[in-house]
């Protein structure tokens, strides 16, 4: 056994693992963190087309309003808050702007925004010629509608 001794040889270690390529556990972290990260981003860039989008329709109401106010002219102010109104609805329900008539305000007043009240102005003063409507109270109305709209039934839109 003494003779022996001389061959046997100086103990090696083992090669240190390398860091490539990783181990399956990480391939499998890596990959869900890339998944999280596009969900996150899906989110926020549909949040941010949302926000976009709020703010479009109530700045074009803001300029209706002020395309009355310098102008004056009611029955071209009713015309157009209808015009807005449909547009609206479109985004709610796809054949809401061919609705008219008792439909169209019914439709409208499912809120409870009180648009019952304003049928004539909504309906008939488009096409009545120097119609004298409540613009201020209309306006309020759209306004106030609009925004139920965007923040309820296009929140997730």
């Amino acid at each position: 056994m003494a003779d022996d001794l001389p061959q046997l040889r100086d103990i090696h270690l083992p090669v240190e693992p390398s860091w490539w390529p990783p181990a399956p556990g990480w391939w499998i972290l890596f990959a869900l963190s890339i998944l999280v990260l596009v969900l996150l981003a899906r989110r926020g860039s549909g949040r941010l087309r949302r926000v976009r989008r709020d703010r479009r329709v109530i700045a074009a109401l803001a300029r209706l309003e002020a395309d009355w106010r310098r102008d004056g002219d009611d029955t071209r102010f009713a015309a157009a808050l209808s015009e807005h109104l449909r547009r609206l609805s479109s985004l709610v329900r796809a054949d809401a702007p061919a609705l008219s008539g008792s439909a169209w305000i019914a439709f409208l007043d499912r809120h409870g925004d009180g648009f019952a009240d304003v049928r004539d102005a909504l309906v008939d003063a488009p096409y009545r010629p120097a119609a004298r409507i409540d613009a201020a109270r209309l306006y309020a109305l759209v306004d106030r509608h609009t925004r139920r709209v965007l923040a309820t039934e296009l929140a997730d839109v």
